[in-house]
């Protein structure tokens, strides 16, 4: 938070950013809450919410099905991926979300796997049961493979989705962990618009290119970088050329819209540049980001890498993991 505090006062930052502060446990939950709290929001400089790392990647979103077999990768038939819950289960990440609800925050799920979807719309259902969270904007990330139980939900219930282009250049290693089937279905954009769920793109950088017109052209014709269109269903899960730049300008979320999820917004900074930042993670296994209970990390991140990618008049578009706040 210091970092982002430091060339915001400092008068240099031109892209405007949101910040979720990351937490694994309620009593993180209850850290970045004060956090927050403390902080002064303005137009160009937003801590917003909260932000839970419930699964893996490609390698780790927890399945409802086996993974496959992977010759020197994967070599365990019952391999489902991971399911990172607190140690109290799914009553304490509910009690942090109640918390996250009280303060009036946004809480993100990171979520690849059906079974993780599954878990973080229940959780979020039993806090609505006691407090509305349609005005909250509460949102799960990337959403790689939900049921169509999950997105009835979501959308009766007000849940959000941010979606990303990671088969661009992920797509292969869909294909070899999941299978075509599992992997062509992934990120059904199309199909989440259609059950009536407001979904916000992105581009997730820099697990994958952070460029939005590349997460524009696979949005709209699902195509991979290795020159095919995912999966024999692609027809069914892209969005037709309009509709995907609508939707991809809802993604990058324009402040006067009231559309913002916390992902990539779009906007003109005061010097002309493009704004539109959201801080929180990258929605990779936070194992390999260092996550731990002492200190913060900023993703790597020194000031001056900050000042040169928040400030100056050039356009930016940046997404960065904030491991600890």
């Amino acid at each position: 938070m210091a970092l982002y505090r430091a060339v915001h006062d400092a008068g240099e930052m031109t892209v405007r950013t949101d910040v979720l502060y990351r937490a694994l446990r309620k009593a993180d939950v209850e850290k970045g809450i004060a956090a927050i709290k403390a902080q002064k929001n303005d137009d160009m400089l937003r801590f917003v919410g909260i932000k839970f790392p419930l699964d893996g990647g490609v390698e780790g979103g927890r399945m409802s099905w086996p993974y496959r077999i992977v010759p020197g990768e994967q070599t365990d038939a019952s391999y489902r991926g991971v399911l990172l819950l607190p140690p109290g289960g799914e009553d304490e990440y509910v009690a942090g979300l109640k918390l996250i609800a009280e303060a009036g925050l946004q809480a993100q799920t990171h979520a690849v796997g059906d079974e993780t979807i599954d878990v973080i719309v229940r959780a979020y259902e039993r806090v609505n049961d006691a407090r509305p969270i349609r005005d909250l904007r509460w949102t799960i990330m990337h959403l790689f493979h939900p049921s169509d139980a999950a997105l009835k939900k979501m959308a009766a219930i007000g849940i959000m989705a941010t979606m990303q282009d990671h088969p661009v250049l992920l797509g292969h290693n869909q294909r070899r962990w999941w299978g075509d089937d599992h992997a062509g279905y992934a990120i059904p954009i199309r199909k989440t618009i259609d059950a009536g769920v407001l979904v916000g793109g992105g581009t997730d950088g820099p697990v994958v290119p952070v460029d939005p017109f590349l997460s524009m052209w696979w949005m709209t014709t699902r195509q991979v970088l290795k020159g095919y269109a995912l999966g024999h269903r692609a027809r069914d899960h892209r969005e037709g050329g309009a509709d995907a730049l609508h939707h991809q300008q809802r993604a990058h979320h324009g402040r006067g819209e009231g559309a913002r999820l916390g992902r990539a917004g779009q906007a003109r900074g005061p010097r002309g540049a493009v704004a539109g930042h959201s801080v929180g993670a990258r929605g990779c296994d936070p194992r390999d980001e260092g996550a731990d209970d002492g200190g913060w990390r900023q993703g790597g991140l020194s000031q001056r890498d900050l000042r040169r990618i928040l400030g100056g008049a050039r356009p930016r578009r940046f997404q960065s993991c904030a491991t600890k706040l």
